[in-house]
C-alpha cells in the first residue's frame, strides 16, 4: 500500500455495515456486503486479503458495541 494511500472505500463500507447493523436492517446489511465486495472485485487491482477482513470486522464490530450498549444501557 503506497505511503500517502488512504482507506476511504473501506471506512465508508465499514460505516455503512454499522448503520445498517445497529437499525435491525439485515437485508440493507447483506447488500452494502455485497456491493463492498463487488466493488472491490470489479475496480480493485490487487486481490488481498483486506477484501474479506474489510466487512466481516465491520459486522464483528458492530454487533459487539450493540452488544455493549445494551448492557449498559438496557
Amino acid at each position: 500500500m503506497a505511503e500517502n494511500a488512504t482507506d476511504s472505500i473501506g471506512i465508508a463500507e465499514r460505516m455503512s455495515i454499522f448503520i445498517f447493523v445497529l437499525a435491525g436492517h439485515w437485508e440493507w446489511t447483506l447488500i452494502a456486503i455485497g456491493a463492498a465486495l463487488t466493488f472491490r472485485v470489479v475496480f480493485s487491482k490487487d486481490g488481498k486479503i483486506e477484501w474479506l477482513i474489510s466487512p466481516i470486522a465491520g459486522v464483528g464490530l458492530s454487533f459487539l458495541w450493540q452488544l455493549l450498549m445494551r448492557s449498559m444501557l438496557g
